[in-house]
């Protein structure tokens, strides 16, 4: 969210659109909380899930990929944002972590 953020207010900058207001500005970026996902993407997830753990390994906030899954029926056996861990991808923390709390080597 704060990458999110402070990427927007330096397009707004750039682009001499100052002029949008603070309520503006968390409209704007609010809008990434209800994108619509590919009309075949739950379903293709769901196949997956009779056969795999599906899991969402993400550098987005938590709170964001909650609110798209709901949004778009997504069904995820865990939700892993590289935010619970406090390393991001690439780092080779972010992977390890996740791998470990998987249980995977």
């Amino acid at each position: 969210d704060d990458v999110h953020r402070t990427e927007l207010a330096g397009v707004l900058s750039q682009h001499g659109l100052e002029m949008f207001s603070l309520q503006d500005r968390t409209q704007i970026h609010r809008a990434w909380y209800g994108l619509d996902a590919w009309p075949d993407f739950a379903s293709a997830l769901g196949r997956l899930k009779s056969k795999f753990p599906v899991i969402s390994f993400t550098m987005l906030p938590v709170a964001m990929v909650l609110a798209v899954s709901r949004r778009n029926g997504f069904e995820w056996d865990a939700v892993i944002s590289c935010e619970m861990i406090g390393a991001y991808k690439p780092q080779p923390q972010a992977y390890e972590q996740t791998a470990r709390w998987l249980g995977l080597a």
